[in-house]
């Protein structure tokens, strides 16, 4: 028994212990800090909230899409898709996800329609031949698809499934965007260095836009006023002019750089395009038609898109393996998740 007053020989070696334990912390919690910058996942010291959206990347080679719970910083899920997983969308309210599903070996060419909530591929929709991109009508009613090797675009209705038009196009159609209003849809065509402006409502191909060497990507500002198309080979983004559908302006990017997706900031204010091979995300203001910085993430970065408060920025990186994290305000890829083989696109869904 211990004398009142006196610490017995097992207290005096907990609190030595207890007071070394203290004296570490801060070289621990250096020390993950130092982990979590070099990691390719980050490490949070405390329990993160759940985030009210998740993310959602397609693996071309692998035939799955990834899911993200980005303030985690983690994948939750791997849902197997087959085929050729590229193009990807969610639906307006966050329910489903879309994901076009080129042939390969037994599967077919189709649209995998994902349930966010189970997180399981609940029906396929019809999508013609070779399906590459895939974009959601504003009220949700219609997808519109691009299909590579058909040299068309199509249009599916959601409620029955099936193809409901299917339009020529410029050959090898990759990009598709639909506009706020939801009454044009433009689509990139690869080999014919254009973009076709159909009239969504009455199923009408009205013109063709000539751009630099094999765009990409294209996206509408929030208004609808403008739209921006990236060019792959011709390393530069056209501003496009959407009240008589001309290329008003072209911002050749600095460097050998392919670009490929693009995505448009929530009050139309920043444009960020992926550089595939250079690695980076270029910060353009479209105002002044210039590059203000670029952000370094994973290898050969293809599809982007923004968190639903513009503040986090996500690129499917297909070399690296893996989805990069950006903090949009500090400018800087903050965390990269790895992801299944051959990341290509990505969306995100409420």
């Amino acid at each position: 028994m211990s004398t009142p007053g006196r610490l017995s020989l097992r207290q005096s070696i907990r609190k030595a212990v207890n007071l070394q334990r203290l004296r570490s912390l801060p070289w621990l919690l250096a020390l993950a800090s130092v982990v979590a910058a070099t990691n390719s996942v980050r490490v949070s010291l405390t329990p993160a909230a759940s985030a009210d959206y998740r993310v959602y990347a397609t693996n071309e080679r692998a035939g799955t899409v990834t899911v993200l719970e980005p303030r985690e910083a983690r994948a939750v899920a791997t849902i197997p898709i087959g085929g050729r997983p590229r193009g990807i969308a969610a639906s307006p309210d966050g329910r489903f996800v879309y994901v076009a599903v080129a042939a390969k070996g037994d599967a077919g060419n189709a649209i995998a329609c994902i349930d966010t909530a189970s997180g399981r591929v609940v029906r396929h929709l019809a999508s013609g031949t070779d399906p590459e991109q895939v974009a959601v009508a504003p009220d949700g009613g219609t997808l519109w698809v691009s299909n590579e090797d058909a040299a068309k675009a199509s249009a599916i209705d959601v409620r029955s499934g099936k193809v409901t038009a299917a339009i020529p196009v410029g050959e090898e159609p990759e990009g598709v965007a639909i506009s706020p209003d939801g009454l044009w849809v433009l689509v990139t065509s690869e080999s014919a260095s254009s973009i076709s402006v159909i009239d969504a409502h009455n199923h009408r191909f009205v013109r063709r836009i000539s751009t630099d060497a094999r765009p990409r990507g294209v996206q509408f500002s929030p208004d609808g006023s403008r739209a921006y198309a990236t060019a792959e080979l011709g390393g530069s983004v056209s501003t496009i002019d959407t009240a008589d559908w001309t290329v008003v302006s072209r911002l050749r990017l600095p460097g050998p750089v392919k670009v490929v997706g693009v995505a448009v900031s929530l009050d139309g204010a920043r444009v960020y395009v992926t550089t595939s091979h250079a690695n980076g995300v270029a910060v353009i203001d479209p105002k002044t038609n210039a590059v203000l910085k670029t952000i370094l993430v994973g290898g050969r970065p293809w599809g982007v898109a923004l968190s639903p408060d513009g503040g986090t920025l996500f690129t499917a990186n297909g070399t690296s393996g893996d989805i990069s994290i950006v903090d949009v305000s500090a400018g800087r890829a903050v965390a990269a998740v790895r992801a299944g083989d051959g990341p290509w696109g990505v969306a995100v869904a409420r």
